[in-house]
């Protein structure tokens, strides 16, 4: 880029002009980043600073889905509570009743032998 070359050259371009550099600049900035050469040990750091961000997205997304999981594991007890709630209600309206249902009233429920069930009232 324009602002690299300027500092390679040591700030000998004047900002103020906005020249292009010259040919001869050009051709030692190029000679000069042909003859740099990577060390293994920047290989190395690249290849483990590289194997580091793999394992945090891997262990990131594995909190993910487990986080996941057990929120699904949590809404199928609610859902299961919920229809065994309903069964229930379900059987209780069923049932034989002589009297009127008031809420609030205590009744008792029992199964007869016929299969069905039948309520009673305890307080009035």
């Amino acid at each position: 880029c324009f602002v690299c070359t300027v500092e390679a050259l040591g700030g000998a371009m004047d900002f103020g002009k906005r020249e292009l550099p010259s040919d001869s600049e050009l051709n030692a900035l190029a000679l000069r980043k042909r003859t740099k050469i990577a060390n293994s040990t920047d290989l190395v750091e690249l290849a483990i600073a590289a194997q580091n961000a793999a394992d945090f997205v891997n262990s990131s997304t594995n909190t993910k889905l487990q986080e996941i999981a057990s929120q699904m594991l949590v809404l199928k007890d609610r859902a299961v509570e919920i229809l065994e709630e309903a069964n229930r209600d379900a059987d209780l309206h069923k049932a034989t009743c002589n009297m009127v249902k008031k809420p609030g009233g205590i009744y008792y429920f029992y199964e007869m032998q016929g299969g069905g069930m039948a309520a009673s009232i305890i307080s009035p």
